[in-house]
């Protein structure tokens, strides 16, 4: 006859036993529980996806100003080249632009900025130069 012992107090009991006989204790083993499941883990705050690789608008747009700024238009395209070219840089720094766009929006903000400078320095010169000639001394 096969021996049926008690977990809690090791009494042998008949193999058809449910109970101990001498302690009153569960002779069939538990079902099998699961551990509970882990507590959800949210990780860091989801940040805003950045454009696909590709997208640098602001940046070319900032360039192109900013060259337009240099060659043609001076301050009048290079303040919108400079202010566009740090909104991009703002967008790259901030994860809402990819970092390829960097360098071109860089490189857009310093050209305006170059650009409405030699622009309003020639604005002084010829002033300058002009309020010079109106002088009576040089008739």
């Amino acid at each position: 006859m096969a021996e049926n012992p008690c977990g809690k107090c090791g009494t042998s009991n008949a193999p058809q036993a449910k109970f101990c006989g001498s302690c009153g204790a569960s002779l069939i083993p538990p079902a099998y529980t699961p551990p509970p499941p882990a507590p959800d883990y949210m990780g860091p705050e989801p940040q805003p996806a950045p454009a696909p690789g590709g997208s640098n608008t602001k940046a070319i747009v900032s360039l192109v100003l900013g060259i337009m700024s240099v060659f043609c238009c001076g301050f009048l395209s290079g303040i919108p080249g400079a202010i566009v070219g740090k909104m991009e840089m703002d967008a790259v720094k901030q994860g809402r632009s990819p970092e390829s766009n960097m360098g071109m929006a860089k490189a857009g903000f310093w050209i305006s900025i170059a650009g409405s400078v030699l622009s309003i320095l020639w604005l002084v010169l010829i002033l300058f130069f002009g309020l010079l000639s109106a002088l009576p001394a040089f008739h």
